[in-house]
Formats: structure tokens, sequence, C-alpha cells
């Protein structure tokens, strides 16, 4: 779910969506009701954070980087 803040768009307007990797989270298949499906293809840990590369089911490949506080880090979600 986007949300165009500061603008009035129509609907059926073509706009341009911009991804930080950063902000976007993981969740479990169907923790989250909205959000985009995809596929983990892999995950590295960077130490301060986990680099996911993942495929959406159109086949365009992301990087997402899930940061995390130290106190507990993330575990590496497996490819699949």
């Amino acid at each position: 779910r986007a949300v165009a803040r500061g603008c009035a768009l129509p609907a059926g307007a073509a706009v341009r969506l911009m991804l930080r990797p950063e902000r976007m989270r993981l969740r479990a298949a169907g923790a989250a009701p909205e959000g985009l499906r995809v596929r983990v293809a892999e995950s590295t840990f960077l130490g301060e954070s986990i680099q996911y590369n993942v495929t959406t089911p159109w086949g365009q490949a992301l990087s997402i980087r899930e940061f995390f506080n130290g106190d507990q880090p993330p575990r590496p979600r497996p490819p699949g």
C-alpha cells in the first residue's frame, strides 16, 4: 500500500514508485494482509543488518536491507 503525501493524484494516474531498501520490511507470508509478495533468493548477514535478495511474482529482483539494534539480531530467512 502506498500513500501519496503532499499531492492529489486522480484514480488511474500513472506514477513512479520509489522504494528505499532500508525502509522495507519482510514478514512471513500471511502475517501481514497488505504488502508485496516476494520470494527470498538469498540472505546475507552483514553485522548490523541482513541483506535479502528477493524476486517479485513478475520476476523483478529487489535487494532489501533489514537493520536491527544489536540486542537480538534477526534470523536470516531461508531461500524459497
